[in-house]
């Protein structure tokens, strides 16, 4: 047997309703016919009928077959009783579909047929839950928890409370120092997500999870700048297109919002691609660089006009190369630059004197491959710019023959403790040191080189840190 279901169950509904057509138009009586005669009466009801307040209106509608009987009275008193008759189309199943009521206190029954109650032959059982009061109370405390939370020293303020309740967790935050790129930017956009193994998921999660034992959170990206901050709010790592991904699943977002990220963004791209970092004028490698968050710039008063040094922002402790490197120029903890091509330390407060090349404050680091392990590989361009410019110092280096100056692996003493032999391309028994113009081939860039593929430097990648873009 095939059973069949009835897909417009209103088909001929009658509906008797008193309305008014605005606030002090007479109070009208209508019956009206769905997807059948349409409006059958629409007529206002008698002028001692027309009363405004401490009254109850009684309505009986009675419906056989094609004629349905409207009454009408006031209170108690029937002998105010209106009547009124009409023709309707008939209904195969003549039954109550229902009562809707609206600005005003109702109270309705069937009067025919009566419905008799079957009592159940067992009484339904305990429900261990929280009552309904129970479940609104920690409902709205959710909501309250949701709507303000302090990750670390980043106070974030979600967007609304509908935002909350459609699975949208955005909030705005003024602790990533975004009014430092552009003045006018008073508000970053921050989500959360995990972050775990160099490897982002679960961007746009619910900072405080339902279930008790899933996992928080452990991050927050900023929209805007694609920064991943942790909870010491320190910058780990950087997230593409992070705004266009996270709209793309959680979205639409008021038409406001995503015109003040979209066009914030790229007036940060702008404004970080060339930018003053004390006397230092830095230029960006490239664009795509940038959108990547590698902040690697060019610069020529490091190594003279004829050298194009390139640069990425450091820490720096006691005149020595800090724990953090590669962070954003606007960053508070980028307290100086580092080159990746000879290694020097320059620190922001130098004083360039005129014609003259920045004095560095430290020499002897490489931590380009400490540099890439952390924020992704350089384009192959980049790296080949850096091994000319490497080669160039190099030459100028042997002409003033200056073999004083050495470099090493990193800021930390390197031996064989922190070396492991993958080939035998450099001495194991002492720590690595190279001279510059020595008789050695092995330049700044091979020393990398072969630290990346033929010994293979054991160190540990160097992040940003500080509450910072």
């Amino acid at each position: 047997a095939t059973n069949e279901v009835d897909l417009d169950s209103a088909y001929l509904a009658k509906m008797v309703v008193l309305f008014r057509e605005s606030e002090k138009d007479p109070i009208r009586l209508g019956v009206y016919e769905h997807e059948g005669l349409g409006w059958i009466i629409d007529q206002p009801l008698p002028k001692a009928m027309q009363l405004n307040k401490n009254h109850t209106y009684h309505i009986n509608a009675t419906l056989d077959q094609n004629k349905l009987l409207i009454a009408l009275w006031v209170d108690n008193n029937q002998q105010s009783l209106y009547q009124k008759e009409v023709t309707v189309s008939p209904v195969e199943n003549q039954r109550t579909y229902g009562f809707i009521a609206s600005g005003v206190a109702t109270q309705w029954n069937q009067v025919y047929p009566k419905l008799l109650l079957k009592r159940n032959k067992q009484a339904r059982p305990t429900l261990n839950k929280l009552s309904e009061k129970e479940r609104e109370i920690k409902t709205k405390q959710r909501i309250l928890n949701l709507s303000t939370i302090a990750f670390g020293p980043i106070e974030l303020q979600a967007i609304s409370k509908q935002s909350i309740l459609f699975g949208q967790y955005l909030y705005t935050t003024k602790n990533t120092n975004i009014n430092k790129l552009n003045p006018n930017a008073t508000l970053d956009y921050m989500v959360f997500a995990t972050f775990a193994n160099d490897n982002l998921s679960n961007v746009g999660a619910c900072p405080i999870p339902i279930e008790p034992d899933s996992a928080k959170p452990n991050v927050t990206i900023s929209l805007i700048t694609g920064n991943i901050y942790n909870k010491q709010g320190n910058i780990i790592g950087h997230a593409m297109d992070c705004w266009d991904n996270y709209k793309q699943v959680h979205g639409p977002f008021n038409k406001t919002i995503e015109e003040y990220i979209s066009s914030l963004h790229a007036t940060i791209l702008q404004r970080l691609s060339k930018i003053s970092f004390g006397s230092f004028n830095l230029d960006i490698v490239n664009q795509k660089a940038l959108e990547n968050g590698q902040y690697v710039y060019t610069c020529n008063q490091t190594l003279g006009s004829s050298i194009t040094d390139y640069l990425i922002t450091a820490e720096i402790t006691n005149n020595k190369l800090g724990q953090r490197i590669g962070m954003p120029p606007t960053s508070p903890n980028a307290q100086g630059l580092i080159s990746l091509v000879t290694g020097n330390l320059y620190a922001k407060n130098t004083v360039i004197a005129k014609g003259k090349t920045a004095e560095p404050l430290a020499m002897g680091y490489s931590e380009l491959y400490a540099y890439e392990s952390q924020f992704g590989s350089l384009f192959p361009q980049i790296l080949q710019n850096i091994k000319l410019a490497q080669i160039s110092y190099n030459k100028t280096s042997k002409q003033r023959k200056d073999t004083s100056k050495v470099i090493s692996f990193s800021s930390k003493t390197t031996s064989s403790e922190n070396i492991s032999a993958k080939q035998q391309s450099l001495p194991l028994s002492k720590p690595a040191i190279i001279q510059l113009g020595s008789s050695s081939k092995d330049s700044i860039f091979n020393l990398q080189e072969n630290a990346a593929q033929g010994v293979g430097l054991q160190l540990t990648p160097l992040k940003p840190t500080g509450i910072s873009l």
